[in-house]
């Protein structure tokens, strides 16, 4: 069904069919057709099973899942050299991804975040921690969200601290509202305060 038809029915004018129109504009927004997720490994070298048990968790969720060239390769202790792996990294975020999910952290950012090419629209959300803390500082700087969230090993593992951590990831991705309630300590201030809420370990 169509805005216009919708209009027509409840004889509704064009002049006056703005809540018309944003309902069926945030409809399409809400019901795109599958969200892309592109997988890359911008640091430590990770077991390919894992990285597509993590796949398969993703599709299951409803999102097209793309995996970068240099993801499941090794170098030493890395899953590619710096210029594949920046290369991989460069090229997602000037990709068509909704989101980009780092396959593990470890060690590598530090060789080459000084050469990332920030994309001037906006570019696909960040997802991870450990190493990966390196590009969500990145982005907080340049003013672009990211998310410090489950990575490859997670997402394909089956116990309970780690189906609680890709819960809250699936929820996020899915649009669900966020909501932060953790126990407080004797020794805490009451109070209220405001700023940016940016994760990193």
């Amino acid at each position: 069904i169509s805005a216009a038809k919708v209009r027509r029915f409840f004889g509704i004018s064009k002049k006056n069919s703005n809540f018309v129109n944003n309902f069926f504009v945030s409809r399409a927004r809400a019901y795109k057709i599958m969200k892309k997720i592109q997988i890359i490994a911008p640091s430590g070298d990770i077991d390919p099973s894992l990285v597509q048990a993590a796949t398969h968790r993703l599709q299951s969720w409803g999102f097209e899942v793309h995996i970068s060239p240099h993801t499941l390769g090794q170098y030493g202790r890395f899953s590619a050299s710096p210029a594949n792996r920046l290369a991989d990294l460069n090229a997602a975020l000037h990709s068509d991804a909704d989101y980009i999910l780092c396959a593990r952290g470890g060690y590598g950012l530090a060789q080459i975040i000084d050469q990332i090419e920030i994309p001037q629209k906006d570019a696909p959300i960040i997802i991870g921690f450990s190493d990966i803390t390196a590009l969500h500082c990145l982005m907080g700087h340049v003013g672009r969200k990211s998310i410090h969230g489950a990575m490859c090993k997670a997402l394909a593992a089956d116990t309970e601290a780690d189906n609680r951590s890709t819960e809250a990831l699936r929820q996020l991705l899915l649009g669900a509202p966020l909501h932060y309630q953790l126990p407080s300590h004797p020794l805490n201030r009451q109070g209220e305060a405001q700023g940016y809420l940016r994760g990193g370990n």
